[in-house]
């Protein structure tokens, strides 16, 4: 055994700045720490080279390293099941759950709550299927748990034959004698959540008052004034009084929510183009503030209102009804006059779109109407919304909406007509296909609804609205409005932003006067207005002078495609069909269908364009096409 040198502490603890290479640090079972470089390594023992000479240390004096317990792989959090994933699952877990297959439906359950665990339904559903399977302590686990999430519809709880082995539990009788509570509790944490979700999105949450209507199961989050509320609210609860007593007849029996966004937060809730949404699973509506549907008389109260209601009566009912169904009742009520407490449907702009799909023959047959998925109805929304409502726009004027509705939802009807045909085929008496082709006459013959229309174009600058085009013909020219012009005021409304004209115009109808405040360079003008009929798209472009190609495109994710070729358009005369992709427009590249309207806008008639265009399987190509004027 080689002979072991030993030093003094100080000199045995040495540091890697002493200039050693390939450096190696050893602990010894005395607590010395010896750094050197290695010369000689055996099983027996380790010959390190330090500054102050050559040592050896026995294998037995040196203190093994601990080995490093290895972190066990961090497990990735399951991916949230997407939109077209949830739908899938709760379609599964629903026809197990009809089919009596109560295990299966569990499992479906489950992959949902993995991504939402605060999904009140489906932990209600679970706890009736675990009842139903016998799993006492399941079931009533998981129905505790649903009511925490906010499924305090306890009438709906004491009628529900699924969780009759649960009554006689104390676990039960204690839930119940608690309802008021939990219901104060469910509706606290739900406005804490809806307050969360909305400070994320950089709203300040704090602006929003609640207030508490306990008598008809409504709370409301809003940031209006006292008056703007009270009006909001009194419409609102004469409409549901009209709803129970005329169509729905079961009221909510959980709290439904109603939060009213101001007009700068709609947009970072609902995104630009839409105007409200109704989340089932929150039983919450998020009612955006946008003047275009001010213009139009369309409420997005009223229309995400109505899908409140009705979910509330297909809850009580136990029924799921189809999408053309649930949106086109709420379509149907978006755009109501209302009169000693009745509210009556009224045409608004999807008749112009109804009109437009009849006369093209691209409506959708009925009977194929009525079988559409969530998710394909979506797809083809224009079309689907518009039909939906004037479906039963008909119906309505017929007299027989409620007749229909009752004959729909009768248990014994419902069972063996998911899709509503049969009780459509009843009450008018006659197959769907012969109501469909009275209802299209019906469709060409109503009349559009004229939309207010001053006649200037605008942009924002500060705090001010500059006119940046005066359409001829229009109340405005008439009035002498000019480009440059800044409209501070129209009749006793302050003027600052685009939607503020809307807002204003909307007040009034076609025909109607108004005054006009304007300021051109430092003087201050006062002019009367009338207001003429807002032209559509083309009449629009016509008065513009916009040249015309004969195109319908659509965004695909390849870039902008032809979807329709008008017939002996320029666009046709070209060779352009349908399916060739607009690569350019006068040598600017079309990534969206803005691009492309953009640049055709900005076109004259008998101007000649050139365009990079792409058929399937070819390169593309430039083709030169001659504009014309707009048909």
């Amino acid at each position: 055994m080689p002979r072991t040198i030993r030093y003094p502490a100080l000199l045995l603890t040495l540091s890697l700045a002493a200039g050693l290479v390939h450096a190696k640090s050893i602990r010894t079972t005395d607590g010395q720490t010896l750094v050197g470089e290695v010369l000689e390594e055996t099983e027996e023992y380790i010959r390190l080279k330090t500054k102050y000479g050559e040592l050896t240390i026995p294998r037995k004096e040196i203190k093994e390293k601990p080995e490093k317990k290895k972190k066990p792989p961090k497990k990735e959090a399951p991916k949230k099941l997407d939109a077209r994933q949830l739908l899938k699952e709760y379609q599964a877990a629903k026809t197990h759950f009809e089919k009596k297959e109560y295990a299966k439906a569990i499992e479906a359950y489950a992959r949902i709550l993995a991504s939402y665990p605060e999904n009140r339904h489906c932990l209600y559903n679970t706890a009736c299927a675990h009842a139903l399977l016998g799993h006492e302590k399941e079931a009533l686990d998981f129905l505790e748990r649903s009511v925490e999430a906010g499924f305090v519809n306890f009438d709906h709880i004491e009628r529900d034959t699924d969780l009759d082995s649960l009554r006689g539990t104390d676990v039960y009788k204690d839930l119940l004698a608690r309802r008021a509570e939990l219901v104060k509790k469910a509706m606290d944490r739900a406005v804490e959540r809806i307050s969360e979700s909305l400070a994320k999105r950089k709203i300040k949450a704090k602006a929003y008052r609640t207030v508490y209507d306990t008598e008809r199961n409504f709370v409301y989050l809003h940031a209006r004034s006292e008056e703007e509320l009270a009006i909001i609210r009194n419409g609102l609860e004469r409409f549901a009084e009209y709803q129970w007593k005329h169509l729905f007849q079961n009221k909510p029996g959980s709290p439904v929510y109603i939060i009213l966004l101001t007009a700068e937060d709609s947009p970072k809730v609902l995104g630009r183009r839409a105007g409200g949404v109704f989340s089932r699973n929150a039983n919450a509506l998020f009612c955006g503030d946008m003047a275009a549907y001010k213009l139009t008389k369309t409420s997005v109260v009223l229309h995400e209102f109505t899908h409140a209601l009705h979910y509330a009566d297909q809850g009580v009912r136990r029924q799921q009804h189809p999408i053309w169904l649930v949106e086109g009742l709420s379509t149907l009520f978006e755009s109501s006059d209302e009169k000693d407490g009745a509210f009556t449907p009224r045409h608004n702009q999807r008749l112009a779109a109804m009109q437009a799909y009849v006369k093209a023959n691209r409506s959708l047959a009925w009977t194929t109407m009525v079988k559409l998925n969530h998710l394909t109805f979506l797809r083809g929304a224009r079309l689907c919304y518009a039909q939906a409502r004037y479906m039963l726009f008909y119906m309505y004027e017929k007299g027989l909406l409620k007749r229909f509705y009752d004959e729909y939802t009768d248990a014994s009807g419902y069972e063996g007509d998911k899709t509503a045909q049969e009780a459509f085929e009843v009450v008018f008496g006659k197959p769907m296909a012969a109501v469909e082709s009275d209802w299209k006459e019906w469709v060409l013959k109503q009349v559009v609804p004229p939309i207010p229309f001053l006649g200037v174009a605008t942009r924002p600058d500060r705090d001010k609205l500059v006119v940046t085009e005066v359409i001829t013909e229009s109340g405005a020219a008439d009035a002498g409005l000019k480009k440059g012009d800044v409209i501070t005021a129209i009749d006793d409304s302050d003027i600052k932003t685009h939607a503020d004209l809307l807002e204003a115009i909307g007040k009034r109808d076609t025909g109607d006067e108004v005054d006009i405040v304007l300021k051109r360079g430092k003087e201050e003008l006062h002019v009367s207005a009338v207001l003429g009929k807002r032209p559509s798209a083309a009449e629009a472009a016509k008065a513009r002078g916009v040249g015309y190609l004969g195109l319908t495109v659509e965004p695909r994710e390849a870039g902008v495609f032809a979807k329709a070729v008008a017939e002996g358009s320029p666009a046709a005369a070209a060779g352009i069909a349908v399916g060739t992709q607009i690569v350019e427009f006068k040598g600017k590249p079309v990534k969206s269908v803005r691009d492309y309207l953009r640049a055709l806008k900005a076109c004259k008639p008998r101007e000649t364009v050139k365009l990079k265009v792409g058929e399937p399987g070819a390169e593309p190509k430039i083709i030169s096409v001659k504009l014309v004027e707009m048909p």
